[in-house]
């Protein structure tokens, strides 16, 4: 890891500058926004829509070119619910896109391009027209999503279990196992 070599007066003006961000562009796009929260370069953060609730202790690190997304369009104006654990962690490329509802619990990492969605956002014949039931996507506490990772609507992901790099995850996981591949398969309990 590379030093920080600014001065602590710099890194001070960085930190409070960051907070400013946070508060000003931030905080009033979600519901709620828990304490202690992290934006790593908020700058290149959106968070956009209705019902956005993000527990404390939650991180963000962003980047130019891989920008974190938590997005919630619903059906009508005001529908849809994104809700986010304490101390989850989205890593560079994570995004968050609800139709419906997401519940992410708490201890939740989310590594490198993670994809979370519970809406195929349009059907098949008629790309105007999204599907008419309701697929919600719930994630349990401690469950790391590897790097690429996708987690497709109507999808419950168990407590304590890992999603391999790469994963598409279309049905559920139970807690506590070990997924991997396209379709996602348990290959270790």
């Amino acid at each position: 890891m590379r030093d920080d070599l600014r001065p602590y007066w710099v890194k001070k003006a960085y930190l409070r500058w960051r907070d400013w961000y946070v508060d000003y562009f931030l905080r009033p796009e979600c519901a709620s926004l828990g304490r202690f929260c992290t934006f790593m370069k908020p700058r290149y953060v959106i968070i956009s829509g209705p019902n956005i609730h993000i527990g404390d202790c939650f991180t963000a690190v962003a980047e130019p070119m891989h920008r974190v997304e938590i997005s919630v369009w619903g059906r009508e104006a005001g529908a849809g619910t994104i809700r986010i654990g304490r101390a989850v962690l989205m890593s560079p490329g994570s995004r968050i896109n609800a139709s419906d509802e997401i519940v992410i619990g708490d201890g939740v990492m989310m590594a490198n391009g993670t994809y979370i969605t519970d809406s195929d956002w349009h059907t098949i014949y008629d790309r105007t027209q999204r599907a008419r039931e309701v697929t919600p996507v719930h994630i349990g506490d401690n469950v790391w999503l590897g790097d690429h990772a996708t987690v497709l609507k109507g999808v419950t992901i168990g407590a304590n279990s890992v999603v391999a790099a790469r994963s598409v995850v279309t049905r559920d996981v139970p807690e506590n196992v070990i997924v991997a591949g396209n379709p996602a398969r348990v290959v270790r309990e």
